[in-house]
C-alpha cells in the first residue's frame, strides 16, 4: 500500500492538478495545495517547490495574485536550496511578470534582471531567456519607454528563433507591432501585425490579439471598413475561445467604426452589460465615454449627462490606483536609465540626475496628498474611517429616504492576533476589507470603525428581506477561505444592524444600537440581529467576571450545569456525550458560552472552570454503561502544571475507565504550543485517555503536520458541514479531511449535523460519527439518560 504521505504521492497529485488545469482551475488549486502539503511533509524541496510553481500560476490567472507573489517567493528560496538556477531563473521571471501586472515595476525589474543574469551565466540559451526578455520588453512599453521595448523584443524574438518556437515568435512579432504603433510608426507596425497574423494560425488566442491592434491602427488612419472587418473577426474568434477581455476591445473598437449611432450604442451597450458582470471594471471607463460621445451625436443631451456623470464618477475611484501607477512610471523609468547608464559606463548621468529630481518631487507632492487623505481614511486598509463615516451619516439623515447603519465585527480575532501576532493580524484586516469593498461596491458605504470592526451605510431600504440577504451574503463571502501569508484563514462574522427612522435620527444614535445589535447577535450566536429595545444592553465584563467568580466559590449548581450531546455512530447509536457548559444567573439570566467563556479565558478563571466541568463530567458518565463522555479543554487550562494531575483525579474519584474519557483540544492550541502539547498529549495517551482536535479546519494546521501528535480523531467544524449542498468548496475540504484522517488511522466526526442530505453525504465519505441537532439536542444529565436508553434500544 502506496504511502499516502509519500513523494510519489506527491508526485500523482502534480500530475493530476496539471491534467485538469484549464478545466477546473479550482480543483486544480486544490490538488496543488496537497502536494505540496505532502511534499513539504516527506522534506522533498524540488517537489514542493514544483507544486508551489503550479499554485501560483493558478493564483495569479484566478485574481489571487498577492498569494501568487508569495509563493514564488517560497519557491524561489527552495530552488536556491536544491542549487537549481535553471528552476531560480523560472521563479525570477514568473514574479517579474506577476509583479509587472500588479503595478510593482521596480520589484519586477529587479527579478528580471536577476533572471538575465542567471540565463547568462547558463550560456544564454536556456528556454526562459525568451521569457525574461519579453517580459522585460512588456515593462518597458508599460513606462512608455519605447526604444527599451523594441531592443528586448528583438532580442526576445532572436532565441524564439534560434529555439525554433513559432508561438513565441508570433507573440514577440506581434509584441513589436504595437510598440511601432504607440511610437506613430503606423506602415511597420501594419506589416508586423500582418506577419504575426500569418504565424498565429487561424484559431490561436493570438490571432484575436493581433486583429485588434491591427484594427486599432487602421482606425488611427481612418480605414473604418477594414478596422471593422478586423475588429468583428476578432470579436468572432474571442467568442468562441470564452475571452471576455477580447470580446471587450473587440466590441469597443467594433462600436468606434460604426457610423450609424442607435448601431453603435447597442453593441456598446452589449460591451458594458459585459464588462458589468465579469466585473471588468477598468473597461467601464472608455465605454460610458464613447456612448456618451454617441448619445451626443443624437441630440440626447440629458442621457449622455447622466452616462458622462457616471464615467467620471467611476474614473475618480480610479484616480488614486493610476496616480500610484504614475508614480512608479517615473521610479521605474530612473531605474531604467539608471541600468543603461551603468552598461553603457555612466553615459546619461545627467539624465539619470533630473529624472531622480523628478521622482523626488513627485514623492513629495504624493506624500503631501496622502497627508490630506489620511485625515479622513484608514491607513491599513484605505477605508473611509470613522469620521469620514460620520459625515456622510450625517448628510444623509438630512434627506427623508430610510437608511440602514451596518456594524460588522470579526469573531476571535484576538486569537489570531495574539496567535500570529498584529502584523499577520493587520493583514488579514485588510484582505477582509477587499473582500467586503468588492462585495459591497455601490449598495453600500463601507468605512473602518477601528480594531476588528467596519461599518457601513445603506440607503434606501429597511425592507427585513433586504437586509436578511445582506447579512446573508457578508456571512457567506467573510466564511471563505482568506490566505494570508501562506495561512489559510477562517473568519465569521457578527453583524448589528440599526434603522432610521425606526431606531432614530441621530448618527451617533444609530451607530450606537447597532453596536448593540451586533453584541446581541454575537452573544446569541445568530451570525446577525437588528436592534430592539428588548435585546437588552450588554453585560459590562467586570460584572460578568464578579458574578462568575461567585458562582464559583459557591459551588451552585443552579448555575453553572453540564448539558450533553449525542456524539452518534453512523447506524445511530449514541457513542459519546459531548459536555457542554451552560450558566444561568438570577440577576443576568443565561449567559451564552459565547460571552462568558471569553471572559473565564482573559480572567484565568477557565482554570477552575474546567478542571469542574472535567471532574463533574466523569462522575455523570458513570451511569453511562459503555458510552464514552468528551470534555473540551482550553489552552490556558492545558498549561497549568497540575493539568494532568487534575485529569488523574477525576478518572480516580468517578471510577470510570481512562478509554471511555475523551478530551478536546483546539488546532490553535498545538500551533502556538507544540512542544507542550506533544509532552501533555503523549501523557493522556499514556494514561489511555482518548483525544481529539476540535473544530478541525478553522485553525492553522496541515494535515501533514497531525502525524507528529499523539491523537486520536478530528472533528470537522461545523462551518463545512453546513456548506453541503450549498458549496462545493466545503464538499470537498470535508472529502479531503476525512481523506487525510482515514491515511492517518484518525477517528472524523462531523458535527453540526442538521439535515439527512448533509447525513447521507457524510456517511457514504466514511465519517466515524456525526453530531448535531438532526440527532440530538444538548439536554441535562438526567435527560441525556433517556436518550442513551432510546439508542441502546
Amino acid at each position: 500500500m502506496q504511502d499516502p504521505l509519500s513523494p510519489k504521492t506527491a508526485r500523482d497529485l502534480l500530475t493530476q492538478a496539471r491534467a485538469v488545469r484549464g478545466h477546473d482551475d479550482r480543483a486544480a488549486l486544490e490538488l496543488f495545495r496537497e502536494a505540496f502539503s505532502i511534499a513539504g511533509g516527506a522534506g522533498d524541496q524540488s517537489l514542493a517547490a514544483d507544486a508551489l510553481n503550479g499554485m501560483a500560476n493558478l493564483e495569479h490567472a484566478l485574481g489571487e495574485s498577492r498569494a501568487a507573489v508569495e509563493h514564488l517567493q517560497t519557491a524561489l528560496e527552495l530552488r536556491r536550496n536544491t542549487g537549481d538556477p535553471a528552476g531560480e531563473m523560472a521563479c525570477h521571471v514568473n514574479l517579474g511578470s506577476v509583479l509587472t501586472d500588479l503595478g510593482d515595476y521596480s520589484g519586477a525589474l529587479a527579478h528580471l534582471e536577476t533572471a538575465l543574469d542567471i540565463g547568462e551565466r547558463l550560456g544564454g540559451e536556456t528556454r526562459f531567456m525568451t521569457a525574461a526578455l519579453t517580459n522585460l520588453g512588456r515593462l518597458a512599453e508599460f513606462v512608455n519607454r519605447f526604444d527599451d521595448a523594441l531592443a528586448y523584443y528583438e532580442r526576445a524574438l532572436k532565441h524564439a528563433r534560434h529555439q525554433g518556437n513559432v508561438q513565441h515568435e508570433a507573440i514577440l512579432i506581434g509584441n513589436l507591432g504595437e510598440v511601432r504603433r504607440k511610437s506613430g510608426d503606423l506602415e511597420a507596425a501594419r506589416q508586423l501585425f500582418e506577419e504575426a497574423l500569418e504565424r498565429a494560425g487561424d484559431s490561436s488566442p493570438l490571432r484575436w490579439t493581433n486583429l485588434i491592434s491591427l484594427g486599432q491602427l487602421w482606425l488611427q488612419q481612418g480605414e473604418t471598413e477594414r478596422a471593422a472587418r478586423s475588429f468583428q473577426e476578432s470579436l468572432q474568434l474571442a467568442e468562441a475561445l470564452g475571452d471576455v477581455d477580447g470580446m471587450l476591445e473587440a466590441r469597443l473598437g467594433l462600436g468606434r467604426t460604426l457610423s450609424d449611432h442607435r448601431r453603435a450604442i447597442t453593441v456598446i451597450e452589449q460591451a458594458r452589460q459585459l464588462a458589468l458582470e465579469a466585473e471588468r471594471r477598468t473597461s467601464l471607463p472608455g465605454l460610458l465615454e464613447e456612448l456618451a460621445r454617441r448619445y451626443q451625436a443624437l441630440g440626447e443631451f440629458e442621457q449622455a449627462l447622466e452616462i458622462l456623470r457616471s464615467a467620471h464618477a467611476l474614473e475618480r475611484e480610479l484616480l488614486s490606483v493610476e496616480t500610484a501607477r504614475q508614480t512608479r512610471n517615473l521610479l521605474v523609468q530612473f531605474d531604467l536609465e539608471r541600468a543603461r547608464a551603468e552598461a553603457n559606463y555612466h553615459r546619461g548621468r545627467h539624465e539619470a540626475e533630473r529624472l531622480a529630481k523628478e521622482a523626488a518631487e513627485a514623492a513629495v507632492a504624493e506624500r503631501t496628498r496622502e497627508l490630506e487623505r489620511l485625515a479622513w481614511h484608514d491607513p491599513l486598509t484605505g477605508l473611509p474611517n470613522r469620521a469620514l463615516f460620520r459625515r456622510r451619516l450625517v448628510e444623509a439623515l438630512q434627506g427623508e429616504e430610510p437608511l440602514v447603519v451596518g456594524l460588522i465585527d470579526l469573531d476571535r480575532f484576538k486569537y489570531i492576533n495574539d496567535t500570529f501576532g498584529h502584523g499577520f493580524g493587520d493583514e488579514l484586516l485588510v484582505r477582509v476589507a477587499e473582500r467586503l469593498e468588492g462585495m459591497l461596491r455601490g449598495r453600500a458605504l463601507l468605512a473602518r470603525m477601528g480594531g476588528d470592526e467596519f461599518l457601513m451605510l445603506v440607503r434606501g431600504t429597511v425592507e427585513l428581506g433586504r437586509i436578511e440577504q445582506l447579512a446573508l451574503e457578508i456571512t457567506s463571502s467573510l466564511q471563505r477561505p482568506t490566505k494570508v501569508y501562506g495561512q489559510e484563514i477562517y473568519v465569521a462574522p457578527s453583524i448589528g444592524f440599526a434603522l432610521s427612522p425606526e431606531h432614530g435620527r441621530v448618527a451617533d444614535v444609530l451607530v450606537g444600537k447597532a453596536d448593540q445589535a451586533m453584541y446581541m447577535a454575537k452573544r446569541q450566536g445568530l451570525g446577525w440581529r437588528i436592534f430592539d429595545d428588548a435585546g437588552g444592553q450588554r453585560i459590562p465584563v467586570v460584572t460578568m467576571e464578579s458574578a462568575l467568580r461567585r458562582a464559583l466559590q459557591r459551588g451552585n449548581r443552579d448555575e453553572l450545569y453540564l448539558e450533553y450531546q449525542g456524539i452518534h455512530q453512523p447506524d445511530g447509536r449514541v457513542r459519546v456525550g459531548e459536555a457542554l457548559l451552560r450558566w444561568s444567573n438570577r440577576q443576568l439570566g443565561r449567559v451564552g458560552p459565547g460571552e462568558f467563556i471569553p471572559v473565564a479565558e482573559d480572567s484565568g478563571l477557565i482554570v477552575p472552570l474546567g478542571s469542574w466541568a472535567l471532574r463533574q463530567a466523569c462522575l455523570d458518565a458513570l451511569s453511562w454503561g459503555d458510552v464514552g463522555v468528551s470534555v473540551n479543554i482550553s489552552a490556558r487550562q492545558m498549561q497549568e502544571r497540575h493539568f494532568l494531575t487534575d485529569v488523574r483525579a477525576a478518572l480516580e474519584e468517578s471510577g470510570i475507565a481512562p478509554e471511555r474519557l475523551q478530551l478536546e483540544i483546539t488546532e490553535s492550541l498545538m500551533m502556538m504550543h507544540p512542544e507542550l502539547a506533544r509532552r501533555d498529549l503523549s501523557a493522556l495517551k499514556d494514561l489511555g485517555v482518548r483525544v481529539v482536535v476540535d473544530d478541525f479546519g478553522t485553525g492553522y494546521s496541515s494535515l501533514a503536520q497531525l502525524k507528529n501528535y499523539p491523537i486520536d480523531g478530528l472533528k470537522i467544524d461545523r462551518s463545512f458541514v453546513m456548506g453541503i449542498g450549498r458549496d462545493d468548496r466545503d464538499l470537498r475540504i470535508v472529502e479531503a479531511t476525512v481523506r487525510m484522517g482515514q491515511a492517518l488511522r484518525l477517528d472524523v466526526v462531523a458535527e453540526g449535523v442538521e439535515t439527512v442530505e448533509q447525513a447521507e453525504v457524510l456517511r457514504s465519505l466514511g465519517v466515524t460519527a456525526l453530531q448535531g441537532f438532526l440527532f440530538s439536542r444538548p439536554a441535562q444529565a438526567h435527560t441525556f439518560l433517556d436518550l442513551l436508553a432510546t439508542s441502546a434500544g
